[in-house]
Parts: structure tokens; C-alpha cells; sequence
């Protein structure tokens, strides 16, 4: 399985993670977070206007390692705001390199990238994995460009 396709196959890790640490960071309900996520990804141009699913949903989309490319955008977009988050495995790393270069317009790592990345997770996005991750990229379509 190449980059991508492993990247596409655990996607659903980074909802996993997001609401982990929405519950147990913000102590806040599934339902409050489908509405930030959704407001995240249609004010990132990730999306089109739309009402916020049902907060279950989230929990289907795990469950059945389908989510829809919008929510994991703004997931990863939500993931960086946390400090102590680190993927929990090299496909979940995968997946969030996959998001962030999807979202980057740059056709190479932008030497500027490192202000960006928050510091907890320089050692684990390393050059060569969002390297990887934009060769593997589908180019982004949203609105507004990077992170």
C-alpha cells in the first residue's frame, strides 16, 4: 500500500483523536464539537456552507473509517491547537501529513513550515514525511490557502 492510500485508510485516526481530546481537554459534547468542525471547515474554504451533522455522526464516521474529507481537514486544522496531542501511530501520522499538505499550497515543504507546526510535533512531522505527504497530495480546493 503506497503513502496515500495508507494516509486515506486511517484518516478516521485523526477524528479519533480530535475527540479524545475535545472531551477530555475542552469537556465538551460530540455535538458542540460536529459544530466546530463544521465551522472550521467552511470558514478554511474546506467546504461549502452547511448545517453541522448530528454529533453522532462523528461516531458513525469512526466507526465506519469514513469521513468526509472536509471534517478531516478542519480535524487537523483543530488537532494543532491542542499541545499535548501526538498521533498515536505512524499511519496516524501519515493521515495528518496527507491533511496538512492537502491544505498547503506549496509544492515543496515551505522553509517557513516550522513556525507553523507547533513545536510538540516537529519530531514526528518530519521533512520526509510531508514530503511524502505532498508528492501523494490531492492539490487543495479551498479558499483560503495553508493552515
Amino acid at each position: 500500500m503506497n503513502f496515500r492510500e495508507q494516509a486515506l485508510k486511517n484518516r478516521y485516526r485523526l477524528l479519533v483523536s480530535l475527540s479524545y481530546h475535545w472531551r477530555h481537554e475542552k469537556h465538551k459534547g460530540q455535538a458542540e464539537l460536529a459544530e466546530v468542525l463544521t465551522r472550521t471547515a467552511i470558514e478554511q474554504g474546506y467546504t461549502e456552507p452547511r448545517k453541522a451533522p448530528a454529533g453522532n455522526t462523528i461516531n458513525t464516521w469512526i466507526k465506519k473509517r469514513e469521513c468526509p474529507a472536509w471534517s478531516v481537514k478542519a480535524a487537523t486544522k483543530l488537532l494543532l491547537d491542542f499541545k499535548d496531542y501526538l498521533p498515536n501511530t505512524d499511519d496516524e501520522s501519515r493521515a495528518l501529513g496527507l491533511a496538512l499538505a492537502e491544505v498547503f499550497p506549496h509544492s515543496k515543504v515551505p522553509a517557513d513550515f516550522d513556525q507553523i507546526l507547533p513545536e510538540h510535533l516537529k519530531g514526528i512531522l518530519t521533512e520526509s514525511l510531508l514530503e511524502d505527504a505532498i508528492r501523494n497530495r490531492k492539490l487543495a480546493v479551498g479558499k483560503k490557502e495553508g493552515l
